[in-house]
């Protein structure tokens, strides 16, 4: 049996993750998945077409995990796309960050819409603003981070640590995740939060930090872009010194808490 042993620190920015998809496999998944979701999207362009194409992105990674995906016999084949469980720690910083960056990427998409006269892509617009609130909320809080999160992180950040140093795997995790969402407004603050989400989930070589802090992103932005609480906004805007102040506070505690946190790994 094996013993775990905590990873030294190195001069890069985050540690490798043990086991994911090989990078040529994890392209390969990312393109299919993410040509899935459009072509879905584009056959029914309604707020049900944009769920179907979401499954899309949850299945398909999946699937190629089982099929082709290389482990040992005591490993999980689930456990290529970061299926598994995180630390407490990890978990903590994904909450906290969750609950705080959504005010960054409000600021952005205001400061952006204001200079772009650019709108948001058919299919996520009506799931934002046309759709009943049930139907925004499993599209937009359930479906999207979990499927979202398994391409853009479990599959590709997680793959590309394996052979790239770190800060490019993030970076490039993130700029993908950017240009998928087709929206030059959306464009800036969604490279933004893909930074914290892959750092994430490859510090903690885990998805389900990243699928909590996505989920609560959007949770918290949801009704604010809707003005299903019109008090809400007034408050926002009321406090919005102090608000400013706590998210950043908190954000700057979130990335701490990934950056100081110790991952026990099994020897080779």
């Amino acid at each position: 049996m094996t013993s775990p042993t905590t990873e030294p620190r190195t001069g890069q920015l985050y540690h490798t993750a043990r086991v994911a998809l090989d990078p040529a496999l994890a392209s390969v998944v990312v393109a299919v998945a993410c040509a899935s979701f459009l072509v879905v999207g584009a056959l029914a362009p309604r707020a049900v077409g944009l769920l179907c194409g979401q499954a899309m992105l949850v299945a398909i990674p999946i699937v190629a995990a089982i099929a082709w995906g290389r482990v040992t016999p005591e490993q999980s084949r689930l456990r290529l796309l970061g299926i598994t469980r995180a630390s407490p720690r990890h978990l903590a910083a994904a909450v906290v960050l969750g609950a705080s960056v959504w005010l960054i990427s409000m600021w952005l998409l205001a400061a952006l819409a204001s200079q772009l006269d650019v709108t948001a892509p058919p299919g996520l617009n009506q799931a934002i603003q046309r759709s009943p609130l049930p139907m925004a909320i499993l599209t937009l809080v359930v479906m999207a981070p979990i499927g979202e999160e398994l391409v853009f992180r479990g599959v590709l950040a997680r793959g590309l640590a394996t052979r790239l140093p770190t800060v490019a795997a993030i970076a490039i995790s993130a700029a993908l995740f950017s240009l998928y969402h087709r929206n030059l407004v959306q464009a800036l603050p969604t490279f933004m939060i893909g930074i914290p989400l892959a750092w994430l989930a490859i510090r903690s070589d885990s998805l389900i930090p990243g699928v909590i802090l996505h989920a609560l992103n959007n949770l918290i932005g949801l009704p604010i872009a809707r003005d299903e609480v019109p008090e809400l906004s007034v408050w926002l805007q009321q406090h919005l010194f102090a608000v400013t102040i706590a998210c950043s506070l908190a954000t700057v505690a979130g990335f701490a808490l990934i950056a100081i946190s110790p991952r026990a790994i099994p020897k080779s």
